[in-house]
């Protein structure tokens, strides 16, 4: 019986130490994984594309070789850090590399694994300002409507978002992201300028909460919009039953006929 207590007792004082290590040890490797991604994006602004393979490989076969499980990763942050590792090599092994375009891939891998590490501040949290310029640049051109500068200011929002859009996988919801996507659609497809700036709107409003908010902040927010479109389908949907009441009812009040002289 005192055996069996002792050995109780161990298990429980043990029990958090080993956790803790095996949390420690998780941390690590994502921190691992950071840092190849950043020398990979060092290796690639320096034009040394030989070395950048060679920590590429070792990137792709240790996060190949984690037990993502463990790691806590979702099946699209998974899906979109393999594509990441893919979409770099394919880049670096053309027969006439692309500079830009390999630094360019280069950079969303890094913001990426940097998502995966560093949930507090990472790197993509540093592209608000950039962001939030390009929806007042764009919001300009919609009060000005002017078409032109429209497309060429939706360019670079575009661009800046596809450039963070991973790391929003990795550290958010499907959900929050897929409302994203949406909105992002509508500025970009929507031709009525009043569709354009109810879009940027709702784009301008969703940026505090999302890079300084929690998902519930962000949620609010979509909730709001959604309420608001209810609303309107209500009044919308009461001025036609009342346009139709009065029409049947015109249709059945007893008229005069015309006396005849």
């Amino acid at each position: 019986m005192r055996g069996f207590i002792c050995l109780l007792v161990c298990s429980v004082v043990l029990l958090p130490v080993g956790a803790g290590h095996a949390d420690e040890n998780l941390m690590q490797e994502k921190e691992t994984w950071s840092g190849l991604a950043n020398k990979v994006a060092e290796y690639i602004n320096e034009q040394n594309y030989i070395a950048a393979r060679n920590e590429l490989a070792v990137l792709s076969k240790k996060f190949a070789n984690s037990n993502l499980v463990e790691q806590k990763l979702t099946v699209p942050a998974i899906h979109t850090l393999s594509a990441m590792i893919l979409d770099v090599e394919r880049n670096l092994n053309q027969v006439r590399p692309n500079p830009s375009r390999i630094k360019l891939s280069a950079l969303r891998m890094q913001i990426a694994f940097d998502a995966v590490s560093h949930s507090h501040q990472p790197l993509w949290h540093q592209y608000y300002g950039q962001l939030k310029q390009d929806t007042d640049l764009l919001m300009e051109a919609v009060h000005a409507k002017d078409e032109a500068g429209y497309e060429k200011k939706l360019i670079l929002l575009y661009e800046h978002y596809l450039l963070i859009r991973p790391a929003l996988i990795v550290s958010k919801s499907q959900m929050m992201v897929e409302e994203l996507d949406s909105l992002m659609t509508v500025v970009r497809k929507e031709k009525d300028w009043s569709d354009r700036e109810r879009g940027l709107k709702q784009w301008e409003s969703l940026m505090h909460p999302l890079f300084y908010g929690s998902e519930k902040d962000v949620l609010a927010a979509v909730h709001k919009w959604n309420e608001g479109v209810v609303m309107q389908m209500f009044f919308l949907v009461l001025g036609m039953i009342a346009s139709v009441l009065v029409y049947v009812g015109w249709r059945k009040y007893p008229r005069k006929k015309p006396v005849p002289n």
